[in-house]
C-alpha cells in the first residue's frame, strides 16, 4: 500500500513545480523538474480487466436508459473479478480481486446485496462506504474516493450514477464534467482502478449511440471505452451491451445479456448488432437485417468452398463474426444441403454447381 495518499502526492508534486514556499506563496523562480523528456519514459503494456473491452487504470462509462441493466451488469463483471473468473469471451484472471460499489441510487441492504448473492459473489472482495458515514453524493469527493482505495484497495470501481456525485455542477458544460472527471482519471491511474461511471441517456433519441449520454460529450471524452445498453424490442429479457467507444483497442463486438423474470442475471452471445443498432438509430432494420443476410452468404461460400463442414464448425465461426442467426436466413436462400453424418452430425455442403473436395 503506497504511504501517501493521491492527493498529498499530487499537492507535494505541484508545491515543488512551482516553488510554494512557507507561507503558501509561489517563489520567485520554480524549482527544476517540470518536464522530462518522451525517450526517459518506460513504455507499458494496456492491462485490461475484461479483454479489449475494460482498461485497469483507466475511466470507463456505461450509458442506458433506467432499468435497462447497465448497475446489473457492473455487478454481474465484479462479482467474476470477486471469485477470479473469466469474463465473457476472455481468460482467467490470474487471481480473484477486489471492487468497490458507490451508488447514489440503489440500496446495498435490499439490492445490490441480493444481486451479489444471486451473481454468486464473494462479498469480502466486495466494499461499499460505511453506512453509518450516512454519506450524501455531495459528499463523496475525490479526496474520499482516495481514502476508500487506501483502505481496500481494489481493482474496479462503480460509481453509479455519475450525474449524481456532481456536486451541483453543470454537467452540460465541458468545463464542469473536466472538473468531476479529471480527478477521477488520476485517482484510475494512482491506484490502477479501473472507473465505471453510469449514466442514463438524454432525449435526443435520433443522436448516434455516442451523443446519446446525458451531459456533455466531454463524459465520452474523458473516457477511454464506453458502451451503450439497449433491450431488444422483440425480448423483452433479452439486453445488449454494445461497444460505442474505445481509445485503446478495436470495438468489440455487442455481448447479450438476460435479466429474467426471477431477477436473475446471465450473459449471452456476442452478436453483430453495433451500438447504433442497438438504440434504433443506425440503419433501418430492414437494410441492416440485409446487409447481414448479405455477409452471412458470403461467409457460407467461402467455408464451405473447400467441401463439407459440420454444422457445430459452421456455427462456431459464424459465432466469432456475430452470424450465427444470419446464417440460419440465409441457409435456405442459398439452397445449402444438409445430410446427416455417420457420427450423427449435421453437415452443411454447397448446393450443386459448386465444386469442392471434403475438407
Amino acid at each position: 500500500m503506497k504511504t501517501e495518499t493521491f492527493v498529498a502526492e499530487l499537492e507535494r508534486e505541484l508545491g515543488q513545480q512551482i516553488g510554494i514556499n512557507g507561507n503558501g506563496r509561489a517563489s520567485p523562480a520554480p524549482s527544476p523538474g517540470l518536464f522530462e523528456t518522451v525517450e526517459v519514459i518506460e513504455e507499458e503494456e494496456i492491462d485490461f480487466l475484461w479483454r479489449n473491452r475494460i482498461p485497469r487504470a483507466k475511466v470507463i462509462l456505461f450509458d442506458g436508459d433506467p432499468g435497462i441493466g447497465k448497475s446489473y451488469t457492473a455487478l454481474a463483471i465484479a462479482a467474476a473479478l470477486s471469485n477470479g473468473h473469466a469474463l465473457p469471451f476472455d481468460a482467467e484472471p490470474e487471481a480473484p480481486l477486489r471492487s468497490w460499489v458507490i451508488s447514489a441510487e440503489d440500496g446495498v441492504a435490499d439490492t445490490i446485496k441480493p444481486r451479489l448473492r444471486k451473481l454468486g459473489a464473494d462479498m469480502s472482495m466486495i466494499a461499499v462506504p460505511h453506512r453509518r458515514l450516512n454519506l450524501t453524493p455531495s459528499q463523496i469527493t475525490p479526496q474520499l474516493i482516495d481514502g476508500f482505495l487506501q483502505q481496500f484497495p481494489a481493482a474496479l470501481m462503480i460509481i453509479d450514477p455519475i450525474i449524481a456525485f456532481a456536486s451541483r455542477r453543470n454537467t452540460d458544460k465541458a468545463s464542469d464534467v473536466r472538473e468531476v472527471l479529471t480527478p477521477l482519471v488520476g485517482l484510475a491511474e494512482w491506484h490502477k482502478t479501473a472507473i465505471i461511471l453510469i449514466r442514463h441517456l438524454n432525449k435526443a433519441t435520433q443522436s448516434k449511440a455516442l451523443y446519446r449520454g446525458q451531459g456533455s460529450i466531454d463524459f465520452a471524452a474523458a473516457c477511454r471505452s464506453a458502451f451503450i445498453f439497449a433491450q431488444d424490442p422483440q425480448n423483452p429479457e433479452r439486453r445488449l451491451m454494445a461497444h460505442s467507444k474505445s481509445s485503446l483497442s478495436q470495438l468489440q463486438p455487442t455481448v447479450e445479456f438476460f435479466i429474467n423474470a426471477d431477477g436473475s442475471f446471465r450473459w449471452g452471445q456476442q452478436t453483430s448488432d453495433t451500438a447504433d443498432d442497438a438504440l434504433g438509430t443506425g440503419e433501418p432494420p430492414k437494410q441492416r437485417e440485409r446487409v447481414q443476410l448479405d455477409r452471412a452468404k458470403r461467409f457460407l461460400e467461402d467455408i464451405l468452398s473447400n467441401g463439407p463442414k459440420t454444422s457445430v464448425v459452421i456455427e462456431q465461426e459464424a459465432e466469432k463474426l456475430g452470424l450465427r442467426r444470419a446464417i440460419w436466413r440465409a441457409k435456405p436462400e442459398m439452397g445449402i444441403k444438409v445430410r446427416k453424418s455417420l457420427g450423427g452430425r449435421f453437415v452443411w455442403s454447397l448446393p450443386d454447381g459448386h465444386h469442392g473436395t471434403d475438407g
